[in-house]
């Protein structure tokens, strides 16, 4: 009886480490792109979609700098692994 309490518990703890991975790691970018764009001297320095695309790389990168946020996000899906054979 108690075992499937154990599993939820499991699996809530893992999906609040996942969220707090990606939380992390967004912050971390935020952080890079503004410090990239105040450094941009006009506005047509910005160019959108490979600005866009300098974003998505710069969160990867950010995730790989930041090894606390990324190991959050690998305990988290072991929990939600572990509590899922429990229920």
């Amino acid at each position: 009886m108690a075992q499937p309490a154990v599993g939820i518990i499991l699996i809530a703890l893992g999906i609040l480490f996942i969220l707090a991975g990606f939380v992390g790691g967004v912050v971390q970018m935020i952080k890079d792109l503004k410090k990239k764009f105040e450094a941009a001297k006009t506005p047509k320095d910005v160019d959108f979609p490979v600005k866009f695309i300098e974003a998505l790389i710069k969160f990867l990168e950010a995730l790989l700098k930041a090894p606390v946020w990324l190991a959050l996000i690998f305990i988290g899906i072991f929990l939600v692994g572990w509590g899922g054979t429990m229920l």
